[in-house]
C-alpha cells in the first residue's frame, strides 16, 4: 500500500474506535501541585495543553532546520516491513509450530540524520522509524537538549528524570500494546497519535504471554528474512497478544472484560501516561512536513499500583 493508503486505513480504524471508546480528560494551565496530587499520585492519565511553546518547536522541527543543526549526527533507526514495531508473529513464519508465537524485534541500524531524511524521500515500502532515540546517546551532545527542556510544571513535581527520547517517522507507525515501568510525559510536536490505554488492573485481560524472541534480518531495499537461529533460548514476556485493530476475542475472550480509554494527541499536546498503564500507539505524519515527531520524558516510578510479578503469573 502507498503511504496515503496506509494513512487512510489507520484513520478509518481511529474513527471506528472514536465511537465506542471513552476519552480521557484534557486540562490547561495546571500547577505542579495539582499535577502531582490529582494525577501522578493518583496514577491517572491526562492530556495537558499549553505546557510547551509549540509554535517555536513547530518552526524548529522542520527538515531543513534539523538537517542544518543535526544532519551529521548519527541516529538509531528501526525498520519494519508492515509499519508495526515489536509484537508477536505466528510461529509458522519462523518454521515453528502454528501454536507458537514469536515476539519479533525489528532490525535496527544507525545512520546520519541527513541519510535518514533521504530515505524518507525514496519510494520504498518498508518503514524507517527513529524510535526510543535517547538524547543522552544521540543528538543531545549536539544541542538537541536545548531544543526541548522539561517544563517547570513537570520538573517541580518531585520526579526523578531518567531519559528523554525523540521519535521521528515519515510513514504511519504502530507500537503494539505494552506497558512501561516509568512515569511518562509524551509531547507531540508534529503529526498526531492515537493511543489506546488500559489501566494496570487490566493486565490479566490483555494476555501477556511468555514466548520466544526473534529478530528480523534486513537488507536494503525491502528484503526481510526470518532466521530461526536468532530466536532466543529463553522465553520472554513483553507486549500483549492483543491486536487493537483486529482483536481476536475467541482466542482471547477476557479481552472483552478490559476497560480501554482513547487518546488522540494533536501537535502541541502532552499526555501524562502513568507507570504500568498499557498502551498501543499509532502515529500519522502531518500534511505539511510529512513527519511525525514526538519527545517523551521518562521518570522513575512515583506510584506502584500493581504487584507486577503476581499479575503476570496469573495472566499466563
Amino acid at each position: 500500500k502507498s503511504v496515503d493508503g496506509k494513512i487512510s486505513e489507520m484513520k478509518t480504524n481511529w474513527n471506528k474506535r472514536s465511537k465506542s471508546i471513552e476519552s480521557i480528560s484534557t486540562i490547561t494551565n495546571i500547577t505542579s501541585y495539582d499535577l502531582l496530587n490529582n494525577y501522578i499520585l493518583q496514577n491517572k492519565p491526562v492530556i495537558i495543553k499549553g505546557l510547551f511553546d509549540h509554535s517555536n518547536h513547530n518552526s524548529l522541527f522542520t527538515i531543513p532546520n534539523l538537517k542544518e543543526s543535526f544532519g551529521n549526527e548519527r541516529v538509531r533507526v528501526s525498520i519494519s516491513q508492515s509499519g508495526r514495531f515489536d509484537g508477536p508473529e505466528n510461529g509458522l513464519l519462523w518454521n515453528l509450530k502454528s501454536n507458537v508465537d514469536v515476539l519479533v524485534r525489528p532490525p535496527t541500524t544507525s545512520m546520519l540524520l541527513n541519510d535518514y531524511f533521504k530515505l524518507l524521500n525514496n519510494n520504498i515500502s518498508e518503514t524507517f522509524y527513529i524510535e526510543y532515540c535517547s538524547l543522552h546517546q544521540y543528538l543531545g551532545n549536539s544541542g538537541m537538549n536545548n531544543y526541548i527542556k522539561i517544563p517547570d510544571v513537570i520538573s517541580n513535581c518531585e520526579l526523578d528524570h531518567l531519559v528523554t527520547n525523540i521519535w521521528i517517522g515519515g510513514h504511519p507507525t504502530t507500537s503494539p500494546l505494552h506497558y512501561d515501568d516509568y512515569e511518562n510525559f509524551l509531547y507531540q510536536i508534529k503529526g498526531e497519535k492515537e493511543l489506546i490505554l488500559f489501566p494496570p488492573a487490566d493486565l490479566p485481560n490483555l494476555y501477556y504471554i511468555s514466548r520466544p524472541k526473534g529478530t528480523l534480518q534486513y537488507s536494503y531495499p525491502n528484503n526481510f528474512t526470518r532466521d530461526v537461529s536468532t530466536i532466543s533460548k529463553n522465553n520472554v514476556i513483553f507486549g500483549s497478544s492483543i491486536n487493537i485493530d483486529d482483536p481476536d476475542t475467541k482466542k482471547y475472550p477476557l479481552y472483552k472484560e478490559a476497560n480501554p480509554y482513547r487518546v488522540v494527541l494533536q501537535a502541541g499536546d502532552v499526555l501524562y501516561l502513568p507507570v504500568y498503564w498499557h498502551h498501543e500507539v499509532q502515529s500519522i505524519p502531518d500534511n505539511i512536513d510529512k513527519l511525525n515527531i514526538a519527545v517523551n520524558f521518562w521518570f522513575a516510578n512515583k506510584t506502584y499500583p500493581i504487584n507486577e510479578a503476581n499479575m503476570l503469573q496469573r495472566s499466563k
